[in-house]
């Protein structure tokens, strides 16, 4: 019976440790799975979120919207939400959570249903949305707490925070088209720009590598990114050369759809894209 309730403890605690590194952290709450992949014919998923507040209700509401991540200039990525003539792949305006509404009490934990309900003339492809959920924290009240059906008051400011979903159609493929490559050097820095067109019905997730080479073959500098792609873009690289001699080298840069933090049945498989140039080191 010992050993028993010795490995239920560790597997809790092991669970919990998965959840608290592989969730979303905002306001005091947990929502866990970071990302949803609702794989069709399966038409739903769930979401879990918890109340870490030991003394403090939450009100906590649910939305969908269109959106993606994107990439800027400085190489941080953010979140797009298109107008609504952009929303070709969307899937926010045929989904449904259940609960849509609830109040967490403190330290409570709450799983959320999200159901799809796509049109059945749906074609093959990958439709986007962000799981928006909203939460305010309850301000205690005396007076409101002797009258168990008055409506709420004293509520806080909005917190909002969002987890991507992507639901999956038929068959899938991804790629990528690299039309051209910039490069500029700043200070001890070899800016990279690589041009994109995604290719295929689906979002590119993976990897790039960025290399440079000397004339005898050494790496003289490299960094390795992870790169989620939903569009055309121009995507960052920032190759160190502060210690890197005057002379000729050979940029080279690999797009692969492998080793990235993403969850293997995310990943859609494709050949890899490479490219090379000759460029000067003044």
């Amino acid at each position: 019976m010992l050993f028993i309730s010795f490995r239920k403890y560790f597997f809790i605690c092991s669970l919990l440790i998965f959840i608290f590194q592989c969730s979303v952290v905002f306001g005091g709450l947990k929502i866990f799975p970071p990302k949803m992949l609702i794989q069709a014919p399966f038409r739903s998923g769930t979401i879990t979120v918890m109340n870490n507040s030991p003394d403090r209700e939450a009100e906590i509401w649910v939305e969908f919207r269109y959106g993606y991540q994107s990439i800027g200039e400085d190489g941080k990525y953010r979140i797009l939400y298109p107008s609504t003539d952009e929303n070709n792949n969307s899937a926010a305006q045929w989904l449904k959570a259940y609960p849509e509404r609830f109040i967490l009490p403190p330290n409570g934990v709450q799983v959320v249903r999200v159901i799809a309900a796509p049109p059945a003339n749906l074609t093959d492809g990958e439709y986007w949305a962000r799981v928006v959920i909203a939460a305010t924290k309850v301000k205690p009240n005396i007076q409101l707490q002797k009258s168990p059906t008055a409506i709420r008051s004293n509520l806080e400011m909005i917190e909002k925070s969002d987890v991507p979903l992507h639901y999956r159609k038929g068959r899938l493929a991804t790629g990528l088209v690299i039309k051209s490559v910039n490069t500029e050097i700043k200070n001890d820095s070899l800016k990279v720009s690589v041009d994109l067109s995604r290719i295929g019905n689906t979002s590119y997730w993976g990897n790039v590598s960025c290399r440079l080479k000397n004339n005898a073959g050494k790496i003289v500098s490299n960094i390795k990114d992870g790169v989620a792609i939903y569009g055309d873009i121009v995507f960052p690289l920032n190759l160190k050369i502060g210690n890197v001699p005057t002379g000729t080298y050979n940029l080279e840069l690999n797009f692969v759809t492998e080793g990235s933090n993403l969850p293997l049945d995310y990943l859609v498989k494709t050949d890899p894209i490479t490219y090379s140039a000759t460029i000067e080191i003044p």
